[in-house]
């Protein structure tokens, strides 16, 4: 009993300390863990911190996926590549991965213990998941008084949580689904009010979820980027975001589920923050980071007009859907404006794939075959995205992806990915696996599914990447990223 007391006092008088000492200064601190891109500052993160300075609450950033990749050998940076990412969400590779960075473990809760600010909010996507857990229970382990907020696609479902759930018994307060900036807002607002302490009622109901997403996105400052060392990033450009959501209800894409429907930017505003980068920082090469760009054709032909207009020297790209309303005329005017590649989520050269997923709605083969050819006529750089093994895909179906490529190899410039069909919690295919005629197996499900029928399984779904990956070395069409090693990071030496 009086160990138990003494604990409860050192306990409390640690909250209390945290308090007096964060009430006056910055209260959150934001996290981002490895593995991800190393090109570019973290957009989601600039804009929560943006979002929340204009609102005039000061937060802490640590990007310590960047800190983690400049301070490590440079012979670990494979780590980063996309065919290793499941050694960082297998719970004994990851083991392996771990001591191997335990010192900069060590260091980076060092750094985030140092701000002394009372709130950690983790920004977690697959596949941190593991080390975002290592990392909150050594801050707890050397400052129990925090509090623990976590954000981002990893914890957007039930299933995805439950990793948490499992492994940081009670330490998170609160799971934050979707857009960011008003909850986050709202969370901070809830612990000033209790001293950095939970109500009691809120406390019993922990974790809490919460989302709310943002009608009106023209509402939210951009992200001006202070809280980041530019010297760090080797992209040389800079992420932007001109909208939000997503017009498609794609049957293997969470997208829409997440960020909800789609809400674009006023063109002023757009061109408005590009000018501010410019003039401030000398950036003349954006990635429009949006899910599609072209989700509102009008609004993106005024932001052409304006960037024509204002005659800026700078350059730009970003990813869209291949549908009839991208004109040969509209995609000249987007080449005028400084666009100098886009990336087309064609995904299956079959009509009837695209109706299976639920993009035959929004365009059909032929219509996307015209935007292709004249995005590359226009002079933009023209990459697709290919996936294989989505429902409906027989032989003969693949085969007309098959087609499309070689019909079309003069116009591509280069397939941006060739991926086999991973099912994601949230998704359609998953949520729905019966309706699409799916099995799951017990382990490494979310690419061994396989039809019921038996007509789709990995290695028809491999066999049929690698026919892909041959006709375009043969067509020389470069190709960026593939998952054809998929599964095999668990039996890949680290070192």
């Amino acid at each position: 009993m009086k160990k138990r007391l003494q604990d409860s006092v050192l306990n409390w008088m640690g909250r209390l300390k945290n308090t007096l000492a964060g009430m006056p200064g910055k209260p959150l601190t934001l996290v981002t863990a490895p593995p991800w891109g190393v090109h570019n500052p973290p957009v989601g993160l600039a804009y929560l911190s943006t979002y929340l300075r204009h609102h005039q609450i000061e937060v802490e950033v640590f990007d310590f996926n960047i800190a983690l990749y400049r301070k490590i050998d440079p012979k670990w940076h494979k780590m980063w590549l996309p065919e290793y990412k499941n050694i960082w969400s297998h719970s004994e590779r990851y083991s392996e991965l771990s001591r191997i960075i335990s010192e900069d473990i060590e260091w980076a809760v060092g750094q985030i213990v140092a701000f002394n600010t009372p709130i950690i909010g983790f920004s977690v996507v697959d596949p941190k998941e593991r080390i975002t857990i290592e990392m909150i229970r050594n801050i707890a382990d050397k400052a129990p008084e925090k509090r623990f907020v976590l954000g981002g696609a990893a914890v957007s479902t039930p299933q995805q949580r439950k990793i948490f759930i499992d492994n940081l018994d009670g330490l998170i307060d609160y799971y934050v689904m979707g857009e960011g900036e008003l909850q986050l807002l709202e969370i901070i607002h809830i612990y000033e009010r209790n001293r950095y302490c939970l109500p009691v009622q809120l406390e019993k109901q922990k974790p809490l979820l919460v989302q709310k997403n943002i009608e009106d996105i023209d509402k939210i400052p951009h992200p001006t980027y202070q809280e980041f060392d530019f010297s760090q990033y080797d992209g040389g450009s800079l992420p932007v975001e001109w909208s939000r959501g997503c017009i498609s209800t794609c049957a293997y894409c969470k997208g829409r589920s997440l960020l909800g429907k789609y809400r674009m930017k006023k063109a002023e505003n757009i061109v408005r923050e590009i000018e501010y980068h410019y003039n401030l920082y000398r950036t003349d090469y954006f990635v429009v980071c949006d899910n599609l760009l072209n989700g509102n054709v009008s609004e993106l032909t005024r932001v052409c007009d304006l960037l024509i207009n204002r005659d800026l020297p700078i350059s730009w790209e970003g990813q869209g859907i291949p549908y009839r309303k991208m004109t040969y005329p509209l995609l000249q005017k987007i080449h005028a404006a400084g666009c100098r590649k886009l990336q087309w989520g064609l995904e299956s050269g079959s009509d009837i794939v695209l109706k299976n997923i639920g993009k035959g709605s929004i365009f059909s083969v032929a219509e996307a075959e015209k935007v292709i050819q004249n995005s590359h006529r226009a002079g933009v750089l023209t990459e697709i995205f290919i996936m294989v093994g989505l429902p409906g895909e027989n032989e003969a179906e693949f085969m007309k992806t098959l087609t499309f490529i070689e019909n079309n190899h003069e116009y591509i410039d280069r397939i941006k990915s060739v991926n086999t069909v991973h099912l994601v919690h949230g998704t359609d295919l998953f949520e729905h696996a019966s309706k699409f005629d799916l099995c799951l197996p017990e382990h490494s499900w979310y690419y061994l599914w396989y039809s019921r029928d038996g007509s789709n399984n990995y290695h028809i779904r491999y066999n049929r990447a690698q026919m892909i990956l041959d006709l375009a070395e043969k067509l020389n069409i470069e190709i960026i990223e593939h998952n054809l090693h998929e599964g095999r990071e668990e039996n890949k030496s680290i070192s």
